[in-house]
């Protein structure tokens, strides 16, 4: 992850945090980056036509704020800081946040929970697949098969009619199973790009 530094009317350099956000998302993506880069909150400026928070980070005084024009989340130094500093701070920015991201890795949405749910979903095609025939079937099939006397026509049909039943409800306890860790997945790796 690259930050990108840019320069205030002031003339001194600020961090763009965040590329693209909005008015309303403002106080859950700075609360975001406060806890991603271990910034301490001192004040929050919050208003109709202001989104700005102080934080301290690194010793100095920083300002999180919305930028309107550029729809961006900004870090801009409180006081007047030299370029380096700036350039110091994106840098350490960075590697923390790239840190975290190798961190997460083996987490649900890294790499080896990525890997566990395409394994997941080609399993439960294959199963649906293979049962489908419990649905479709009926038992006069098996029945008509065989030559086969009354007493073994109700046992074909009652063994039929365990066998769909079971089918179905292994089939709707897989569905539900591969349902919750599929939501579980997408839901955290949406959070982890968000």
């Amino acid at each position: 992850m690259k930050l990108r530094t840019e320069r205030m009317a002031s003339g001194s350099l600020y961090i763009v945090l965040q590329e693209e956000a909005s008015w309303d998302s403002f106080g859950q993506d700075a609360s975001k980056w406060i806890k991603r880069i271990g910034a301490k909150l001192i004040n929050k400026a919050d208003s109709i036509d202001e989104r700005v928070w102080e934080v301290e980070y690194s010793g100095i005084s920083f300002w999180i704020s919305y930028d309107d024009y550029q729809s961006s989340i900004t870090l801009e130094p409180k006081v007047k800081v030299s370029d380096s500093t700036v350039e110091r701070i994106a840098a350490q920015i960075e590697s923390t946040v790239y840190a975290m991201n190798k961190t997460d890795e083996g987490k649900p949405g890294g790499g080896t929970s990525k890997t566990l749910f395409i394994v997941a979903t080609i399993y439960v095609i294959f199963y649906l697949i293979s049962i489908l025939p419990a649905f479709g079937s009926s038992q006069s099939h098996y029945i008509q098969k065989y030559s086969a006397t009354e007493r073994e026509k109700a046992i074909i049909k009652d063994v039929y009619e365990n066998m769909q039943l079971q089918g179905r409800i292994s089939a709707w306890s897989v569905l539900g199973i591969y349902s919750l860790f599929a939501c579980s997945f997408i839901g955290r790796h949406k959070r982890r790009s968000a």
